[in-house]
């Protein structure tokens, strides 16, 4: 884990392409990040086999924690756009896009104001109705290494022509995202297009005890289990007494009894 405790984003646009070939190519332009300006490519084969090209080993490294890969490559990522043209080179890949105009979504997007796309509670509003539109996408879940994270979209143009080569075969013509890519927990819109966005991840707390970050919530559920063996504890020493002030063989209602019956506050 690379990123430190707190909240962390990553703004820029990502484009989503399918190929008539089987590849799907997902590319994120990052203009403001934890590690500057960079751009990294998640490719999926159309074997299934998921591959990150990334510029730098530090990048590689935080970018395969939080999504899922069968390959990392540390590789020269060079990206450029001259007017509507984006072209990048990045290790066995080559690619040509051309962006075209906004998209439906993309106009009721650009009117959301940036302050508010990239709120927690707003990818809570609307997670379900972009996975009603579009299908495998989702605005909020959690990273592989288990930070909550969420997508705020706020723009998005349509994709309408790409070329691409690997190791210099060429995948053919460009098609829709489909089947939905599987780096993490939601995919890029079907339809080939260019979605401008905030991404944020929660880095929580390390944990008082180890110094290991809780990704999952492991600490919360370590406080629950010592709060009920103080309970367990304190229930059998109250039975332990109880029996040995029994000798009438009338017993007092064991503590554990009195929480199950509304008595005591658990």
């Amino acid at each position: 884990m690379t990123l430190q405790t707190g909240t962390h984003q990553f703004t820029g646009r990502i484009l989503g392409l399918g190929f008539d070939e089987g590849t799907r190519i997902v590319v994120g332009r990052w203009t403001r990040s934890p590690y500057g300006d960079f751009t990294d490519v998640m490719v999926e084969r159309r074997d299934g086999h998921r591959i990150l090209l990334a510029p730098t080993q530090e990048i590689a490294d935080t970018v395969a924690a939080l999504y899922t890969f069968d390959e990392a490559q540390v590789v020269p990522v060079e990206a450029a756009t001259r007017g509507r043209v984006l072209t990048l080179t990045a290790g066995p890949l080559g690619l040509s896009a051309t962006i075209g105009e906004r998209t439906a979504i993309g106009k009721a997007l650009s009117m959301v104001p940036s302050a508010l796309s990239s709120r927690a509670w707003w990818a809570r509003v609307t997670d379900p109705i972009a996975q009603a539109l579009l299908r495998g996408v989702s605005t909020r879940g959690t990273t592989a290494n288990g930070l909550p994270a969420t997508y705020g979209a706020t723009d998005v143009h349509a994709v309408t022509d790409a070329t691409a080569t690997w190791d210099g075969s060429d995948l053919g013509a460009l098609v829709p995202v489909s089947p939905p890519v599987r780096f993490g927990f939601g995919s890029t819109p079907p339809e080939p297009s260019l979605t401008a966005l905030t991404t944020t991840i929660e880095v929580p707390e390390p944990d008082p005890l180890t110094g290991v970050i809780d990704c999952w919530g492991v600490g919360p559920l370590r406080d629950k289990q010592a709060r009920e063996q103080d309970e367990a504890a304190e229930v059998s020493q109250e039975a332990r007494a109880a029996r040995a002030e029994g000798a009438d063989g009338l017993l007092p209602t064991p503590l554990s009894d009195a929480k199950r019956e509304g008595e005591l506050p658990r």
